[in-house]
This record gives C-alpha cells, sequence and structure tokens, in this order.
C-alpha cells in the first residue's frame, strides 16, 4: 500500500499543500524529503498521514489505540477546530493510498465545507470520502476493506517516530536508569496486530531481537573442549538472567553437554574472572558475546 495523493489546507501553519508522491515507471515509489523551519508544518503533514494508516488498522484489529473496543475507537489524532488555521472557516486532510490497483482514502475535516466547492481542488481524487458533512468535524476512511487492511500490516512493519522520539545517549550512566532488557513471546490472536504504530523509543526492543537471535544461535555453537562445565555457563549466566533461561526452558537444562546452573552474588565480579580460565576453553563463547557488546554499543545514540 502507497500513499499516492495528499492534500491539507487551513491546519496549523500550513495553508495549502496538494501533493502526488512521486513514483518510479515500474510503479515502486520515489523517496520524499521533507524541509522546512520549526514550526512549518513537517510534523503535521506527517501526522496525517500517520492517522490515515492508523484509522486502517483499527479497522483489522482491536490493539491499535488505547481503549479500543469492539464498539468503541478512539481517535489517534484529535480532530476539530484545535487543529484549524486562525480565522479559516474550515480546515481538511485529504490522502488517498493505492493497494493493488485500489484507492483507499481518508479525510480529517473540520469547520463549515460544502463538498460541491470543493470540486476543483479534489479533480476527481477522494472519491470514497467525498461525501463528507457539509457542517460538522468528520474523520472517514474508505472503502474499509477489513481483509486487505488486515493482510497489509501483518504482511509488513508499519512504524512512525514521532517528533518526541527518544533514546538514550551514549554518555548517560545507563545504570542509573531503568534499562533492562525485557523478552516478551506473546500469544499472537487474530484481532491484535501486536506492534506499534506510533514509536518513542526502540532500543529496549531492538536490544531485545538482538539478544534473541543470538540466544537461539547457541544451539548450533560447540564449545572446543569438554573438560569444565563452570567455565562454559559463566558468560551465559553472566548475560542472560534466570527469568530469560527459565523462559527458553534453558535454565538448569543441558546444553552444549553442561549443566546451567544459577550464580550467587556479584555477577560482573564473578564474570570478571572469565579471563583468568583457559582461553581455549573460552574461544567460542568469548568471540560471540564480543561481538553482543559491539552490536548493543551501537545501539545507544
Amino acid at each position: 500500500m502507497y500513499l499516492r495523493e495528499c492534500l491539507i489546507e487551513n491546519v496549523g501553519p500550513i495553508e495549502f499543500i496538494d501533493r502526488p508522491l512521486p513514483f518510479n515507471d515500474d510503479g515502486t515509489p520515489q523517496p520524499l524529503v521533507l524541509v522546512g523551519r520549526n514550526g512549518s508544518g513537517k510534523s503535521i503533514f506527517l501526522s496525517y498521514i500517520v492517522d490515515a494508516l492508523t484509522e486502517f488498522a483499527k479497522i483489522a484489529y482491536l490493539d491499535i489505540v488505547s481503549g479500543q473496543q469492539s464498539n468503541f475507537s478512539p481517535y489517534f489524532k484529535l480532530t476539530g477546530g484545535t487543529n484549524q488555521r486562525v480565522n479559516s472557516k474550515y480546515g481538511i486532510g485529504l490522502l488517498e493510498f493505492c493497494k493493488n490497483d485500489i484507492n483507499y482514502s481518508y479525510i480529517d475535516k473540520s469547520g463549515n465545507l460544502e463538498p460541491n466547492t470543493y470540486n476543483e481542488k479534489i479533480r476527481g481524487r477522494f472519491q470514497a470520502v467525498q461525501s463528507w458533512s457539509s457542517n460538522e468535524n468528520q474523520k472517514l476512511i474508505a472503502p474499509q476493506d477489513k481483509k486487505s487492511f488486515e493482510d497489509f500490516f501483518r504482511e509488513n512493519a508499519v512504524c512512525y517516530f514521532p517528533p518526541s522520539r527518544k533514546e538514550i545517549p551514549h554518555w548517560l550512566n545507563r545504570d542509573s536508569l531503568s534499562d533492562e532488557v525485557k523478552f516478551i513471546i506473546e500469544q499472537k490472536f487474530a484481532t491484535k496486530l501486536g506492534k506499534p504504530i506510533f514509536i518513542e523509543s526502540s532500543v529496549q526492543e531492538n536490544k531485545s531481537w538482538l539478544l534473541d537471535v543470538f540466544l537461539d544461535s547457541l544451539i548450533d555453537f560447540e564449545a572446543v573442549t569438554p573438560d569444565d562445565a563452570t567455565q562454559r555457563y559463566l558468560v551465559l549466566e553472566h548475560y542472560f538472567s534466570d527469568n530469560l533461561l527459565k523462559q527458553y526452558n534453558k535454565y538448569g537444562k543441558n546444553i552444549l553437554e553442561t549443566e546451567i546452573f544459577t550464580i550467587s552474588g556479584d555477577k560482573n565480579s564473578f564474570a570478571a574472572k572469565v579471563d583468568s580460565f583457559d582461553v581455549l576453553e573460552f574461544e567460542n563463547f568469548k568471540v560471540l558475546f564480543d561481538k553482543i557488546e559491539k552490536l548493543l554499543s551501537t545501539l545507544v545514540v
């Protein structure tokens, strides 16, 4: 699904924008870069796109916005006079998306605007939502194709990084904050998408995914020698919590022909003794976790 048309008038600092999105001859979209001073309307432009996608997702899933229910669905983006340009009679945002040669339209209108007086600006576009109410604030999407929206959001990653996006900087002492890696395995439900569109911070999720991949890869790692079990589970216990090991059914279980045991006391000082052990014994694990450290350090910007 691609955005093809965007018309915004009398919204915040935006007086009028009518922008067809650029595409290549083969139908693939070209990059679009928004450039403007602070307060010129870049975030408002993007907010209409994410609001339209949110409305599409709400047709197919029940976990898109907080408080959403089968018969009640709060708006992600407020509608009404609060968004309207000062001294204007109306404010309007119109978007048109295309998927498999089918157009999906979105409208967010406030104030007083007769549909037939806007035909010259619409120019045959946004036909599915042209029958808006003249005097009422209104937000509509059409057609409301649940199956098409369900397939689109299940098969693709859709996310929006807002102006309030934040990540922990490299200079911050992270031990002074709560920055624990969380691993969550959730059941899949037909009515729940299970992944957010609005994302302010992604460090924790990236860490979780990265460590998840490495943990799963351990099943294919073979130790150099099988003599000293203690030296093998030491690094595992340092990086992965007991709860995590239990969650993956690896706590107290055989892995690489050794037992994983609970380490009590200060794990940091305990793990610092790794370098004093036989290098060959830790050759595989040390290289593996050195890579983890380097990759994790690049996630915090």
